[in-house]
């Protein structure tokens, strides 16, 4: 599986081991250095922001979010995608759609 992520300013790192999965999720949520971040192989993207917004979408243009997600729900969200478990991370309560059209919205 081809995995890269994307910070807020377009800096990639592909391929990340576990060691930089661990560092760039720190940055985060530890270090505050990362307001956001997004992982993707090529067919699902999954962005997370530190104020417990996580957004998935597929290449497809499904779109899937989650608000007011813990640090904790989020990390593990990440390891599933991380590692390939995506039957996990579907099996999580996602709001299907975009935010705004739903009556949410990031703030």
């Amino acid at each position: 599986m081809n995995i890269i992520i994307t910070d807020r300013w377009g800096n990639e790192i592909k391929e990340p081991d576990q060691a930089t999965l661990e560092k760039t999720i720190n940055d985060v949520f530890i270090d505050k250095t990362l307001p956001e971040i997004s992982i993707t192989n090529g067919d699902y993207y999954l962005d997370i922001i530190n104020t417990g917004w996580v957004y998935l979408s597929e290449e497809n243009g499904d779109m899937y979010y989650m608000k007011n997600a813990k640090e904790d729900t989020i990390r593990q969200l990440w390891e599933y995608f991380y590692t390939d478990q995506l039957d996990y991370l579907f099996a999580e309560t996602w709001i299907k759609g975009i935010p705004a059209f739903n009556g949410d919205y990031q703030g």
